[in-house]
């Protein structure tokens, strides 16, 4: 920790010293200066500053170039006083510039956010931390100063120099340090700096980034993996020694890294907001308020993941009710009958459920091995982005984080919502709604104590439900299914415009497993 007495600036400012990186320290000088100076406006700007390297050194070029700017630093000021705010004060003080500060109550926050998650239209707590934290920089620093229209960050020096700890383990295990450096930058350009320059315009400003200079990317990305990363654990190395060079404390230049959401409080606050409105995690809470947002917005496009089973054909009935426009299904055709992520029993029966509903209907097959299955899904998903515009996917998620998370992180990835509107629904509640809203569906696979040749088959009704409530209490098992006990086929509901008729043998494995085989499915008029 750097003390709370101000270290006197070294009369070396601005002079790079010989240092263990000689001509690259020199160069990697030269390269920033002239990026920074070549973005600088005529009339006053600002910078987002959190007292880290990488602020810290295009504030002290700025500084020494006599450029009129500002810096400015936002947190959550309920609770203690964050990382950044201490090393933001002290540093600015150093530096002899003018930090304003932009102290957001957990209030404030909590109103604010349907626009940050709008804005950005993402659920990653990371990015929403992130973006938060700029947001509120942004607004106060229009509100300080309106006639400011530029920002600088220090955004891609991490990816440039090693900056995250993931890099370290790259370099235990030899790998190339500049591929993975590079790696890192594409994400950044598909997804970090779009969600910060959204961000920066909403507050009206421009975002500016030296770092992301070309000549400074192709330097960064040929340097010798020495200059960013050693066996000490120190990274971005030649970043940290052009720092000491050029006159800032050591404490200052070797500060280790820490994420702007978690050096904000903004992580922090999240957390706490997501507890406050009953949400196990992060994740559910954010969704839940992008969710929200986009289907405030009439026919709201969207696709259905659906196995032909009730969980995936309910999950979309609810979605519609809501307000969602389905613009197309989507099936995912495995060989893996045991898969982890897809209902696989009676997926052939998906292209009559798709002709009753008259939607189009996406099938993308898989050999259904773990975790390569998502590419196929994301596959899916894409073609139907290309084909009927959708911005968002249901699905038919109860229980199971394996196959929510994984979805919803596709999702994320393509920049479309994810919905699962039966998450953590009561199983039993679940099973009468369904009778409720006139579902017809029946059990085509069992595989559990307490199940006989009697389930294979079987439609559920209220007197099943009972059925399945006394199993619950008797083998502990899960009557909606959701542990696998058994799988379902819906072969009718009030939107199918005919009813899939079935003519099918029962197949026991044993006196507890056993299944449907389909001789012969066809649609019918009701």
């Amino acid at each position: 920790m750097v003390k709370n007495k101000i270290v006197k600036r070294s009369k070396s400012v601005g002079v790079v010293k010989k240092s263990m990186s000689g001509v690259e320290l020199v160069l990697l000088n030269n390269y920033l200066t002239s990026s920074v100076r070549a973005l600088v406006p005529k009339e006053k700007f600002a910078v987002f500053f959190s007292g880290g390297v990488d602020s810290t050194l295009i504030s002290n070029i700025l500084k020494e170039q006599k450029k009129d700017f500002v810096c400015c630093f936002a947190y959550i000021s309920d609770f203690s006083e964050p990382k950044d705010l201490f090393w933001a004060k002290n540093v600015s003080q150093f530096l002899g510039i003018e930090l304003i500060e932009a102290p957001v109550s957990l209030n404030q926050f909590e109103k604010e956010l349907p626009k940050i998650v709008s804005t950005i239209n993402s659920f990653d707590p990371v990015q929403v931390g992130v973006v938060s934290a700029i947001y509120f920089a942004g607004q106060k620093i229009k509100k300080s100063y309106p006639k400011i229209n530029i920002v600088f960050s220090g955004l891609g020096a991490d990816e440039l120099f090693a900056g995250y700890d993931k890099f370290k383990k790259t370099f235990k295990k030899s790998v190339n340090v500049n591929n993975e450096c590079k790696k890192c930058l594409n994400k950044l350009y598909e997804k970090d700096l779009i969600n910060q320059n959204k961000i920066c315009e909403s507050n009206n400003l421009e975002l500016r980034t030296p770092f992301l200079d070309k000549k400074l990317v192709s330097f960064a990305l040929s340097l010798d993996p020495k200059f960013k990363l050693n066996k000490n654990g120190e990274n971005k190395i030649i970043l940290r020694e052009l720092a000491l060079s050029l006159g800032l404390p050591k404490d200052t230049a070797y500060r280790k890294k820490t994420a702007t959401q978690y050096g904000s409080n903004f992580d922090k606050a999240l957390e706490f907001l997501a507890k406050k409105n009953n949400f196990k995690t992060k994740t559910d809470y954010l969704n839940s308020i992008i969710n929200k947002n986009n289907l405030s917005q009439k026919n709201f496009p969207i696709a259905a993941l659906i196995s032909t089973g009730k969980d995936s054909i309910f999950a979309m009935h609810l979605m519609q009710k809501q307000g969602a426009l389905v613009k197309c299904l989507i099936t995912i055709d495995s060989k893996n009958k045991d898969s982890f992520m897809f209902h696989t029993p009676t997926i052939n029966i998906a292209k009559l459920q798709a002709s009753s509903m008259n939607l189009p209907l996406i099938i993308v097959k898989t050999k259904g091995e773990k975790e390569k299955e998502l590419k196929e899904l994301k596959k899916a998903i894409v073609l139907a982005k290309k084909k009927h515009n959708i911005k968002g996917l249901c699905f038919g998620s109860l229980f199971s984080i394996y196959q929510k998370e994984r979805i919803e992180k596709i999702c994320l990835d393509l920049g479309i919502s994810a919905f699962a509107p039966l998450w953590h629904k009561n199983q039993v509640n679940y099973l009468k709604e369904l009778v409720e809203n006139k579902f017809e569906i029946i059990i085509t696979k069992i595989a559990a104590y307490g199940f006989d040749e009697n389930w294979v088959g079987k439609k559920i009704d209220s007197n099943s439900i009972k059925e399945l409530i006394a199993l619950e209490e008797k083998y502990k098992i899960n009557p909606a299914g959701e542990g696998g006990e058994y799988e379902t086929l819906v072969i009718d509901t009030p939107f199918f415009s005919k009813k899939i008729d079935l003519l099918f043998d029962k197949k026991m494995k044993n006196e507890f497993t056993g299944e449907i085989k389909i001789k012969k499915a066809k649609l019918v008029e009701k």
